[in-house]
């Protein structure tokens, strides 16, 4: 039997995830797990928060909503408190988990603990899905360390190139290991603080299903850089 681990990272989501999609193809059992990051508590001058009370909220909110996706599929997400650096040893011996998974990632710190992981135990297999591009870096018809510096210069030449369409939302995964030692609590987003926009792939597909079904794509050119009125631009970064 095979035991696999999915990290997620900035990919809390089971929509047009392939990364995902693989875990679950390839392994028998499957592990969800999620590193919170940590937020320090004090600061030094002319520094910014790691992890602002606002950005945790939304974040808090993402996790909680993938949780009640997974468990649709009687799933569980793991958060732990702490990087997978410190946990690894315990979650391979406890789960015989063979099989890492996860989505690229662009940050230096967590490719740097996602490289420390494989020298460590070269003897398991880590596999990496690019799941937040349009195109792979073989489609380019550049190497990346040639990317334009500007979107015009790199839409110029990909212009041409076919765009895959997304993946639907996974319809199966494999169950949790049958010895799961599940967390206490699921962290909860406070309900004390208000924000314009909600963490979360549910939140995040309605604004995207109610912005195509105007007409503000086809005026997005002429509207982008205005600086007032909400439907001006996509807000789809958040």
């Amino acid at each position: 039997m095979i035991t696999g681990l999915f990290l997620f990272q900035n990919d809390l989501r089971l929509h047009d995830n392939s990364a995902l999609q693989l875990a679950a193809q390839e392994v028998d059992v499957l592990l969800c797990v999620y590193c919170m990051p940590q937020r320090k508590q004090e600061h030094q001058p002319y520094s910014f928060a790691e992890l602002g009370l606002h950005r945790q909220q939304f974040l808090l909110q993402s996790l909680s909503c993938l949780n009640n996706q997974l468990s649709r599929y009687h799933q569980y997400l793991i958060v732990l408190p702490n990087t997978l650096l410190n946990t690894f040893p315990e979650i391979i011996t406890r789960y015989n988990v063979t099989m890492f998974y996860r989505s690229q990632h662009c940050g230096y710190y967590e490719n740097q603990i996602w490289q420390q992981l494989k020298q460590q135990y070269p003897y398991l297999s880590f596999t990496t899905k690019a799941t937040h591009t349009i195109f792979e870096n073989s489609e380019l018809p550049f190497d990346v360390s040639d990317l334009p510096a500007t979107f015009s210069k790199f839409r110029k030449q990909v212009d041409d190139k076919p765009v895959k369409p997304s993946i639907p939302k996974v319809n199966w995964l494999p169950p949790p290991p049958a010895n799961l030692v599940q967390p206490a609590s699921m962290p909860f987003p406070s309900t004390e603080l208000t924000n314009e926009f909600t963490g979360g792939e549910t939140a995040a597909l309605q604004p995207l299903q109610v912005y195509f079904s105007t007409t503000h794509p086809s005026q997005y050119k002429l509207t982008r850089n205005a600086l007032d009125g909400w439907d001006k631009s996509t807000k789809f970064s958040p």
